[in-house]
């Protein structure tokens, strides 16, 4: 053990770490401190962190140190883990702690490519709830059959990111089974109007809110989503997400068809908001931004 390394705030200074339950954990440290050992107060203390936030480090070699052998069997109770910004280009360190209780992993604006595919199907944190990928350097659909892995995953953020359909194989990417998760953020590039339809091939039926803003989608990629979302049911969907796209014209004839088709069709378990904000429509479809579809 280091010595410079004598309680949590040590600890937390030393591994550039900061923990959201300080506080609380400083009156075990004022409880402990008629125990000389070090060891056994390093050891109740940091077993209590459930939130480490290491947002912005510039330590190409933090997670090495976190993970490193003095610490990587003391991580059993994060809950949530945030490596974002942090300059990463692999997240290999991981695959030496168990993380039975991790809900949340943020690997947002991070130089991360391709190979992180192979470091996530081999993650153990089977209880993770919320993953986000966003800005880093991921080209390939691949990362879908990964989201697989964790059987409890809700929540997912992939946007801006450089997908391309060059990296599309479709006898493997078929149906990819990802029912548990409820909230895909897909926003900035991860699809277009070549590779839009490649999303529906996945089995997301559960899904409540799906984000696209951004994606260059234009008029006739915004009826095949629609047409999608109808015909495979997606009954739970609550929100629609399709603002700063190129969805050029006229879209008033289609509305009515679109509102009275998923109201028949589909049995919406709550309204459906669609958002067409930032879009070039039609003068008279200027109030058709936000469209509500109720319940039938």
């Amino acid at each position: 053990m280091n010595k410079k390394v004598q309680s949590i705030k040590n600890i937390v200074d030393y591994f550039n770490i900061k923990v959201y339950s300080i506080a609380e954990l400083e009156g075990y440290i004022e409880q402990a401190k008629s125990n000389k050992k070090e060891e056994q107060l390093f050891e109740k203390n940091f077993s209590d962190i459930r939130i480490i936030h290491l947002e912005g480090s510039d330590n190409n070699n933090i997670l090495e140190k976190l993970c490193c052998n003095e610490l990587k069997d003391k991580l059993g109770n994060i809950i949530q883990l945030n490596l974002m910004n942090c300059n990463l280009n692999n997240i290999k360190p991981l695959l030496k702690v168990d993380l039975p209780n991790l809900e949340a992993l943020n690997l947002r604006s991070n130089k991360l490519r391709d190979d992180i595919i192979n470091v996530l199907e081999k993650l153990n944190a089977p209880n993770l709830k919320d993953l986000s990928l966003e800005n880093n350097n991921l080209k390939d659909y691949f990362i879908f059959i990964a989201l697989q892995h964790f059987k409890y995953l809700q929540k997912v953020d992939l946007g801006s990111n450089g997908f391309t359909i060059e990296k599309i194989n479709i006898n493997n990417v078929n149906n990819i089974s990802l029912q548990s998760i409820t909230e895909l953020w897909a926003s900035n590039g991860v699809f277009d109007d070549d590779t839009i339809d490649q999303l529906f091939k996945f089995d997301l039926k559960n899904l409540e809110i799906l984000k696209l803003n951004g994606s260059y989608l234009n008029y006739k990629s915004f009826i095949r989503i629609i047409s999608f979302i109808r015909n495979l049911g997606w009954k739970y969907l609550k929100e629609l997400h399709l603002n700063n796209n190129n969805i050029i014209g006229n879209i008033a004839d289609e509305i009515n068809q679109i509102i009275n088709g998923i109201q028949i069709e589909m049995q919406l378990t709550d309204p459906l908001i669609i958002e067409l904000n930032d879009n070039e429509l039609k003068e008279n479809d200027e109030n058709k931004s936000r469209i509500i579809i109720s319940k039938p």
